[in-house]
């Protein structure tokens, strides 16, 4: 994937979003559930190395067709920061946590 963040700029605009997340189950780690990249250049960053929202909310949407339980994303092997994040979905509550690579 070849993103071009002036395009991902103009259509975010448009549309009132900061960016989109994009997302397979083609992973790196077979145990992941799902590799993930979060456009997001409207935020002063072009991609996210981690985005904890947005995978609660993925694994939140499958998990109403599958079943609940822990869903484990990667994401940020393209900034050579792959950070794996773990969400729990239960009948009351989504926890998210994880393993993150600090680019201070």
């Amino acid at each position: 994937m070849k993103p071009q963040f002036d395009k991902i700029s103009t259509w975010s605009q448009d549309n009132e979003v900061n960016g989109f997340y994009v997302y397979t189950n083609e992973t790196l780690d077979k145990a992941s559930n799902f590799h993930a990249r979060n456009f997001n250049p409207l935020s002063g960053k072009d991609e996210d190395i981690a985005t904890g929202i947005a995978a609660a909310a993925l694994a939140l949407s499958f998990s109403k067709k599958h079943n609940m339980g822990t869903y484990i994303i990667e994401q940020g092997h393209f900034l050579q920061r792959l950070c794996t994040i773990y969400v729990d979905v239960s009948n009351n509550s989504i926890r998210v946590g994880g393993n993150v690579v600090v680019s201070i």
